[in-house]
């Protein structure tokens, strides 16, 4: 299946907690037909990481046989529901400060 980059950014944060993170976020559209694992379209690849410490991380991502789902540090995957790209981006931001803090 091809993909055509759509979005890609990748900033660096200071939180409440004081760790200083990386959010890099990809966002692919799918240019031939998909399947349920790639929920309208798209491809993603979000990760969040401390800079000093990248095993403390938020990642989430959805690739062939698997759908939408998270993982949060080395913790086993949680798959989620795609409702909208809108919803997906605010789940990615809210677990972000669960394991992080609030943004300074």
């Amino acid at each position: 299946m091809e993909f055509q980059l759509l979005f890609h950014e990748k900033e660096k944060y200071l939180m409440t907690s004081q760790k200083e993170i990386v959010i890099e976020m990809k966002l692919f559209l799918a240019l031939s037909p998909f399947g349920k694992e790639f929920p309208e379209g798209c491809k993603f690849n979000w990760i969040a990481f401390n800079k000093h410490n990248p095993k403390e991380k938020v990642l989430f991502d959805n690739h062939e046989g698997k759908g939408p789902h998270y993982h949060i540090d080395n913790q086993s995957e949680t798959f989620f529901t795609w409702i909208s790209l809108t919803h997906a981006t605010t789940l990615f931001y809210q677990k972000i400060t669960e394991r992080f803090g609030d943004f300074a």
